[in-house]
């Protein structure tokens, strides 16, 4: 049985090392998609860390016999790598939450976490080990480190559990939440079959662990390659579009379903009546025309159309290449849908009936699908 178990363990190293040669260079490659920077970044470390360092470590020290020693030491670094993994994934679910500001909180909380852990495993006689039939290895747990390990990983997972919490009640996307939780459920599974091997020490549960913390490796790389835009609507806000006449008359104005306070809605608004007059002077200036203005709450990204002489404004948290992307795509659709109300309206003289654009929220709802609440 332990033959068997160790040939499925080669197995699973191997795919997961060719998984994460795979993965790292599309989401490289695809990194604009992601819409923050850092998000990708993360993902890239985490799979890279999980899929080949862990993974190698944690079958070299107990499939391959070396010396007790040498096991031994390797084992300390597969116990420690797995709390890295876990805090990593804290970390991801974290940074999403809140939108790309780091969590200077849980860094913190890291490094004294990771502290522990060594001052404990380095501490001597923590761990025991002895080879069984000269082909299985067998550690065991001193009480102490056996109950940090396992205190450590449940902190971790109602951590991990409370950020799903938040992220699924101010997420727009449910159904990329939903995979979320889906990946955090196997995590959970393989912690307390974690737990259960610590406590317990038997190379059963230790077999177990990993075959679901790969599934739960192969579930992130899942959601990095088919879901990169998924990624963005969770850690982009937009607040508003509004399409503006050269007049300065708001042919439409489309208010996303975000949980916006008054103070923050009227200071939204605030920003853009300063922006405007910018905004508007840049119709006279076609050569180079401010394509994003910058405020203290909010980014206005603006596209122009000097053809037909109106401005589509995107206000959200941050400007990315794919609200530029969707941006494109509503002027043109706006364009060619009104084409012929906009040209009636090159006289400066006749009243503009705003109410003939009254559709533009079908078109609006098309290329933002993924940032409006269902």
């Amino acid at each position: 049985m332990s033959d068997v178990f160790s040939v499925f363990i080669l197995v699973g190293l191997i795919i997961s090392i060719l998984t994460t040669g795979i993965a790292i260079p599309i989401i490289v490659k695809n990194r604009e998609k992601y819409g923050l920077k850092t998000i990708p970044s993360l993902i890239s470390i985490s799979i890279l860390f999980n899929g080949i360092v862990f993974s190698l470590i944690y079958y070299l020290s107990t499939e391959i016999i070396f010396t007790e020693s040498i096991n031994l030491t390797l084992f300390y670094f597969t116990i420690t790598f797995e709390t890295i993994s876990l805090l990593l994934y804290s970390f991801i679910l974290s940074f999403l939450r809140r939108y790309g500001h780091p969590p200077v909180f849980l860094f913190l909380l890291f490094n004294i976490i990771l502290s522990l852990i060594a001052g404990t495993l380095l501490s001597p006689q923590s761990i025991n080990i002895k080879f069984i039939n000269n082909n299985q290895i067998y550690f065991s747990f001193t009480l102490f480190p056996k109950l940090l390990i396992i205190l450590i990983n449940l902190a971790g997972v109602i951590y991990s559990l409370y950020k799903i919490y938040e992220i699924r009640k101010i997420s727009n996307n449910k159904d990329f939440c939903d995979k979320l939780i889906l990946f955090t459920a196997i995590l959970i599974v393989s912690v307390i079959i974690y737990c259960f091997y610590i406590f317990y020490n038997l190379i059963i549960l230790r077999n177990l662990f990993i075959f679901m913390f790969w599934i739960s490796f192969f579930v992130v790389c899942y959601l990095a390659f088919c879901c990169p835009k998924l990624f963005l609507a969770l850690t982009n806000k937009i607040f508003f579009i509004n399409i503006y006449h050269k007049t300065g008359v708001l042919l439409y104005s489309y208010k996303f379903k975000r949980p916006i306070t008054q103070e923050d809605d009227s200071s939204i608004w605030g920003n853009i009546l300063i922006g405007l007059n910018h905004i508007l002077s840049e119709f006279i200036n076609k050569e180079d025309q401010i394509d994003v203005l910058q405020t203290e709450n909010a980014e206005i990204v603006v596209n122009y159309n000097n053809d037909l002489g109106f401005a589509v404004l995107a206000i959200t948290n941050q400007k990315n290449d794919y609200i530029n992307e969707c941006l494109e795509k509503l002027n043109q659709k706006f364009k060619e849908k009104y084409k012929n109300e906009l040209n009636e309206i090159e006289d400066i003289n006749r009243i503009i009936n705003v109410s003939e654009f009254e559709e533009t929220d079908k078109i609006i709802e098309e290329y933002f699908k993924i940032f409006i609440i269902d």
